[in-house]
């Protein structure tokens, strides 16, 4: 089971998304925190923002995201570095205004949204999720989506709205895509999910013309 599942399952799964929010909010503290490396060349050479690489890394060294079982190898090792490129490029992009909100908006809502598809969905037969899915209480759910929906609105009204509607219909596709190939909802559709909502949120604040 992947280390995520392992540790959170049962009542502890109401602290995943605060472990989201600390992250988010120690990426922030390494975001405000160092200055830009240049490169030689000059004034003319562009900068690079070792902050948000940094940033970057630390997010996805600390993701833990949920699989079923599988040995790591050179497609994990692509997808982890895929996973970190990809952060950076939305950092770098992000428009100037609630960065630290973002950051622990970012982290919190995945996590919050994996405990969501579990909760609602129908378990596969087999696999490493179905541990996590068969503790999952009704009342630690709740508090664990919860806390999510407080890190969106955290962000503003419209913004937040926009998240938990970009959330709901990611939950929704990899419900779909999940029962459809795998009779259910597994560690990967948790790892999935977390995934995707991480990188939406991040490339919604990254629309110039949106004024949130």
């Amino acid at each position: 089971m992947g280390l995520g599942l392992r540790v959170w399952r049962g009542p502890r799964v109401i602290f995943l998304p605060l472990y989201g929010a600390a992250i988010g909010a120690i990426g922030a503290g390494i975001y405000f925190g160092i200055l830009y490396l240049y490169l030689p060349g000059g004034a003319a050479a562009m900068p690079i923002r070792l902050d948000e690489l940094l940033v970057a890394a630390l997010w996805g060294a600390l993701a833990f995201l949920p699989h079923e079982r599988r040995r790591f190898g050179i497609t994990s090792a692509i997808a982890i570095a895929a996973g970190i490129a990809i952060r950076w490029l939305a950092i770098d992009a992000l428009i100037p205004g609630r960065t630290i909100e973002v950051f622990v908006a970012a982290q919190t809502i995945p996590r919050a949204a994996f405990v969501a598809i579990a909760w609602v969905s129908r378990p596969a037969g087999e696999g490493t999720g179905v541990g996590f899915s068969s503790t999952l209480t009704t009342p630690a759910a709740l508090i664990a989506i919860t806390e999510g929906v407080a890190a969106a609105l955290l962000c503003g009204l419209r913004p937040g709205l926009a998240i938990l509607a970009g959330a709901y219909v990611i939950i929704r596709a990899v419900r779909w895509f999940s029962y459809r190939y795998a009779g259910g909802v597994n560690a990967d559709s948790f790892g999935a999910t977390q995934a995707l909502i991480e990188i939406f949120v991040l490339l919604l604040f990254t629309c110039g013309a949106c004024r949130w």
